[in-house]
């Protein structure tokens, strides 16, 4: 409550009285009378411009816009949400991918990005949309990696820089990197060419590794029918990956992983050998 008293506004705002001087008190009752109009929500500027108040006189007698708003009774104004631009979600994404070197998790981005998976759905959808955005605004500095030494680093229109994740180094836009790194898998196009051309053989899966052997696989439902399956053997995985590299890796069959592990030992095997002869 307020109360005038020897000429001067006092009053208790959850704290013992506070006495405030005559002008101060003046600009603090057109603030009230204002509020009374048009409610709380009143910036400085409104208030300079309904009142005649100017700013200078505002903060002679004030400490501060949001330290006369306290003494008039009103709450803190809530802050104004962060709204990124599209440039600032995908360059999270972006980040987020090279610390982990693959396609994060819902649960993933949201442990290490610095917003939650949840705003880039409802920018661009679900997971599938986020990537193939993030991936088409990727490819321009991707086709900008053309010297080893750059080591992945690419310059973007703002003259900063990105870089691009290792797994996705040398990616072709409509490919989709896998475990094994440099082998990449094209991505189907349409669910319905096959019916549309009845003739043709299908479409596949096809990858090249280092020593140039091809890699390919058919999707499931263009795969004959498989017979039963004996209990020695290994059932097949149907549940497709959450995170992880690519939608490719989905329609392998057991013994096109069992190539893909392989290859993943002689790389990893390699890679020892690198090291070790690093270290000596």
């Amino acid at each position: 409550m307020w109360k005038i008293a020897n000429g001067t506004l006092e009053g208790t705002i959850s704290r013992p009285e506070i006495a405030v001087k005559p002008k101060a008190a003046e600009i603090l009752r057109s603030l009230r009378k204002l509020v009374e109009r048009l409610g709380p929500e009143i910036s400085l500027q409104r208030f300079t411009r309904e009142t005649g108040i100017s700013t200078t006189k505002v903060f002679a007698h004030w400490q501060s816009w949001s330290h006369l708003r306290r003494y008039a009774g009103l709450k803190r104004r809530a802050p104004m949400p962060k709204i990124y631009t599209d440039e600032e979600l995908l360059r999270e994404m972006n980040r987020v991918c090279g610390e982990i070197n693959h396609y994060p998790t819902r649960s993933e981005f949201d442990r290490l990005a610095r917003l939650k998976w949840q705003t880039l759905e409802r920018r661009f959808g679900p997971k599938e949309q986020i990537i193939r955005v993030y991936r088409e605004w990727l490819h321009p500095h991707q086709a900008g990696l053309s010297k080893p030494e750059s080591e992945g680093i690419a310059e973007a229109k703002d003259g900063s820089r990105i870089e691009v994740p290792e797994f996705l180094r040398g990616c072709p836009l409509d490919h989709e990197p896998t475990m094994i790194p440099g082998l990449f898998l094209p991505v189907f196009t349409s669910p319905t060419t096959s019916k549309e051309q009845p003739g043709s053989p299908g479409r596949g899966l096809q990858g090249h590794t280092s020593k140039g052997g091809l890699v390919s696989a058919v999707p499931e439902d263009e795969r004959p029918r498989p017979g039963p399956v004996g209990q020695s053997q290994p059932p097949v995985d149907r549940e497709p990956r959450r995170g992880g590299y690519g939608r490719g890796e989905f329609f392998l069959t057991p013994e096109e992983r069992q190539q893909l592990l392989k290859l993943l030992r002689e790389h990893e095997a390699k890679k020892a050998v690198e090291e070790g002869l690093a270290e000596s």
